[in-house]
């Protein structure tokens, strides 16, 4: 029984590899390590989605992480908005015009933003350079579900950086 398992998962495994060889996924893991007296039908496999539709979520999943960290950008709402030690000691309405500035950014180019996620900005104000950054805490594979995911904005000085 366990020879024709391993059997049956080889060849499936040479059918589909070619399809998957561009994003080296590994097919069917299941087979590999299960060899007990249950047979494998295909009931008992997980089938990735083609690749074609993993290039569509890809895409689809960059809208999303934009869209979400522009949202939290924008309104200062959606997940937590930090600044460092140098900026909170600023005066507050240096601090203000500064939240402002970064709220109303959009000089995004692919130098500051080479992934297009909308996740970094730089700024001059008083004489001063600011950064900006979103960043994904709670240990999310997938920054663009808001449920497992908390953004972080956090800004600071170029000097902070």
């Amino acid at each position: 029984m366990c020879v024709q398992t391993r059997r049956q998962a080889s060849n499936r495994e040479q059918q589909l590899r070619p399809v998957f060889a561009a994003i080296d996924v590994d097919v069917y893991p299941q087979l590999r390590t299960r060899c007990d007296r249950r047979r494998v039908t295909d009931e008992n496999i997980v089938k990735p989605a083609p690749l074609t539709d993993l290039i569509w979520d890809a895409a689809m999943d960059k809208e999303r992480i934009r869209q979400l960290n522009d949202a939290l950008r924008m309104t200062l709402r959606g997940g937590r908005v930090l600044m460092t030690v140098a900026v909170n000691a600023l005066p507050d309405d240096l601090k203000a015009l500064a939240l402002q500035r970064t709220r109303t950014f959009a000089d995004f180019s692919k130098d500051n933003d080479p992934h297009d996620e909308h996740d970094f900005g730089s700024f001059e104000l008083a004489g001063k350079t600011f950064f900006w950054k979103i960043d994904y805490y709670d240990g999310s594979q997938d920054p663009s579900d808001p449920s497992r995911t908390t953004r972080v904005l956090t800004l600071m000085l170029a000097s902070d950086y």
